[in-house]
């Protein structure tokens, strides 16, 4: 597990939708201190961003969050998949809208997802959740169920 990002002026920047860093820190926290991820196939990047200026780059990211406003709320538009390994992608944008009180809970089922999927050990360059979503192996209708809101 790398460290999750996030804005730098996160909390103090005029433009930001949200102040990011409370979610931020407590998918590391969760994450970190779970046993249950000691042993992610290999490196899994998250990044939680309330900024309109994309400074964490999501779309390189295995999960990114960054805020949005939908119906006058705002919370996470959610991207999966991104990466700079041999073969890069960019982060697929999923159809949903995630609260800020359900983002820790997506990015756990993400990570889970991941984790559980057969065969990422078997090869290191072919362990990422990119590879899950290129080959249409991870969809939102896995993770989401009650978690994620449709946008």
């Amino acid at each position: 597990m790398r460290n999750v990002t996030g804005c730098p002026l996160a909390g103090v920047a005029a433009d930001e939708l949200i102040d990011a860093s409370p979610i931020a820190v407590e998918i590391a926290r969760m994450l970190t201190a779970n046993p249950s991820f000691y042993n992610l196939p290999r490196k899994f990047k998250i990044s939680a961003t309330g900024c309109p200026s994309w400074c964490s780059y999501p779309e390189i990211n295995d999960i990114g969050l960054t805020a949005v406003k939908h119906e006058g709320q705002v919370g996470y538009s959610l991207r999966v998949g991104g990466g700079l390994s041999n073969e890069p992608h960019l982060a697929v944008r999923l159809d949903a809208f995630v609260l800020p009180d359900q983002a820790v809970r997506v990015a756990t089922a993400v990570t889970e997802i991941f984790r559980d999927q057969q065969g990422l050990r078997e090869s290191r360059d072919r362990a990422t959740v990119e590879i899950l979503v290129h080959e249409g192996r991870l969809d939102g209708g896995e993770f989401l169920d009650g978690t994620a809101v449709a946008a």
